[in-house]
């Protein structure tokens, strides 16, 4: 009871404060700013060591710095804390650390806005939203894959007296979207799906920026026998697996494989036949793990709709090392993969079976082959030195047009 005291004091203090600085800036506007872009600050939520932190914000710090342009990421969270139950004490210091960074706004010449300002909290009405723009408008939203459908379990419409008082917003992470004019996506199928949310966003204000990586070059050399099937991603996806477990286990009655996962937990499924080797993923092993998959899975539920489905993220890393792909159809997977050149796509569950079986019985020039038209495929849409630069003329854009 006394931290749900302490942290209503909190918020109402910081909501206060935020409506008189937001009256005081429209009495007393500030318009001076550098003459180019010189500084971009990025407001995260995960900490660096997650692979969306790492391949969308780290990974553009050298090359922008080459271009003359500094950028600084605030992270509210280390690894420990985000994965802990949310508490209202932590809400708390959430909440006071990312206002002391949103009041640094003027600071900097565009700010990044990761997926959502405040982390799993649906408290405040958007005011920490709204003092972010007024202090600085030179504002993106970069949503990723994200889309407000995605956080469903979060929209509960049953307000307690306490959420009340609060200002509980049960659709906080979709009306967050309608207070930006700038976006920034992974995947371009999004693209319909945003304008159709917000029709009054200007087109021209929605830039998308994949997933990118730099491996280095550093090629799957396919020397022996295929044997190793592996699949990256997180324990939340592992119905993934679950889902396929039946056609798995065909192919391993005629074909024997092993079933390599790397996941923040291990996985178990006693209907699944096939031999697991589970391995923790961390960022500086994950290449590791992937360079000794021989067949990269990437199973998604393809015939779901538009907004309930992520991009497969997984897809690229395999590609980008060369690792030979058979991953379920959607739109995005076709742009990448041309079927039995540059990988394998399967549009039904059942076709998981002669898929697997098929690419198991490939011998290793056939896979080197496929391998290196992987990585060319790749390389064109996904590589950072492809993505970084268009991406910086786009923050120089929204940067010069305000």
């Amino acid at each position: 009871m006394i931290q749900k005291v302490v942290f209503t004091i909190v918020l109402y203090f910081c909501m206060f404060y935020a409506f008189i600085f937001r009256l005081y800036l429209k009495l007393f506007p500030k318009k001076k700013r550098n003459s180019e872009l010189k500084n971009i600050l990025f407001l995260e939520n995960q900490p660096p060591i997650h692979a969306g932190s790492h391949y969308r914000v780290e990974i553009l710090k050298e090359i922008f710095k080459n271009q003359g342009v500094e950028i600084t990421v605030f992270y509210p969270f280390n690894n420990t804390e985000f994965k802990q139950k949310p508490t209202f004490k932590s809400l708390r210091i959430h909440l006071l650390k990312k206002m002391s960074y949103v009041l640094l706004a003027p600071n900097y010449d565009v700010v990044v806005v990761r997926r959502e300002l405040l982390h799993m909290f649906q408290y405040g009405g958007l005011f920490l939203e709204k003092l972010l723009l007024a202090l600085n408008n030179r504002v993106v939203l970069d949503m990723d894959d994200y889309m407000p459908d995605l956080r469903i379990h979060l929209q509960n419409k049953k307000k307690t007296f306490y959420n009340r008082i609060n200002f509980h917003n049960s659709l906080k992470n979709s009306d967050s979207f309608f207070l930006f004019n700038y976006y920034t996506l992974a995947i371009e199928e999004f693209r319909e799906a945003l304008l159709k949310d917000n029709p009054k966003l200007n087109k021209e204000n929605l830039y998308i920026f994949p997933m990118s990586i730099d491996y280095s070059n550093e090629l799957k050399l396919y020397k022996d026998k295929n044997k190793i099937v592996g699949w990256l991603s997180q324990s939340h996806h592992f119905k993934r697996i679950d889902e396929i477990t039946p056609y798995l286990n065909e192919v391993f009655e005629e074909v024997y494989f092993e079933l390599h996962i790397v996941a923040d937990k291990p996985y178990k499924n006693e209907n699944l036949n096939v031999p697991v080797v589970n391995k923790t993923w961390s960022l500086e092993k994950e290449k590791e793990y992937m360079q000794a998959f021989d067949i990269g899975i990437a199973p998604i539920n393809s015939r779901a709709d538009l907004k309930e489905r992520k991009g497969t993220f997984k897809l690229v890393q395999y590609m980008a090392l060369g690792v030979v792909s058979v991953t379920s159809y959607m739109t995005y997977s076709e742009k990448l993969i041309k079927e039995g050149e540059s990988g394998f796509l399967v549009h039904t569950n059942e076709e998981w079976t002669t898929k697997l079986k098929h690419v198991l019985s490939l011998d290793c020039s056939e896979m080197s082959k496929i391998s290196r038209l992987a990585y060319d495929s790749f390389y064109n849409k996904h590589h950072i030195e492809s993505q970084a630069a268009p991406l910086l003329n786009f923050y120089r854009k929204v940067f010069s047009s305000q």
